[in-house]
């Protein structure tokens, strides 16, 4: 009889599902929080990754596209938990101009930071090579210069606020060809000051 890892199919198939992860000694998590992994030891069921119901979304390598863990582990990769480490996590733009994570979120903003997440927009990360003056490149740019090792080439790569991270940038910064839609260097006719300041929409 045929396993039905979606626990949907016949009513004899589901009982088993059951028994074999209640054997595995794993809690029953809702559907969409769970991608099934099918190892030698049995059944297992690996959760998602969410932060009081957001869930935390990775760059995943074949594609360098946002994806939650559950569909990571869709794939049905043995090397799921592993890949989902090694990968860039989705950062957003703060009201300051700085780009977090969603656990960051959360430390910065614990009384309504899932409402701030939700609001925000996704942040353009950026890296560049060690040095100054060296160009910024974004992960779609890594990804298409190193393939399949990109996430271990990102990871080595000099940091640098996100396109969109337009307060506290020097004008070079502002001007840059990676910023150039998000951000804008102007002067304050009433102060007589300049700074970067983000584009309009």
């Amino acid at each position: 009889m045929a396993l039905d890892p979606t626990g949907l199919g016949t009513n004899s198939s589901k009982p088993l599902l059951v028994a074999q992860s209640r054997r595995a000694g794993m809690r029953r998590l809702p559907r969409s929080c769970a991608g099934l992994v099918l190892a030698a030891s049995g059944l297992f069921l690996q959760g998602c990754s969410t932060v009081q119901g957001v869930e935390e979304r990775h760059y995943r390598r074949d594609d360098a596209k946002l994806h939650t863990k559950a569909e990571y582990y869709a794939q049905g990769s043995l090397t799921a938990e592993r890949e989902w480490k090694a990968t860039p996590s989705e950062e957003r733009v703060a009201d300051d101009d700085v780009a977090r994570t969603l656990a960051s979120f959360k430390s910065a903003y614990p009384g309504d930071f899932v409402a701030r997440w939700r609001e925000a927009r996704v942040a353009t990360q950026l890296r560049g090579a060690q040095g100054s003056n060296t160009p910024l490149y974004t992960i779609a740019e890594f990804r298409a210069e190193h393939q399949n090792k990109w996430p271990e080439q990102w990871t080595r790569a000099k940091e640098a606020p996100c396109a969109e991270c337009c307060a506290g940038l020097a004008q070079a910064e502002c001007e840059c060809d990676a910023r150039r839609l998000a951000c804008v260097w102007t002067r304050d006719s009433t102060t007589n000051t300049t700074a970067c300041v983000r584009a309009a929409r």
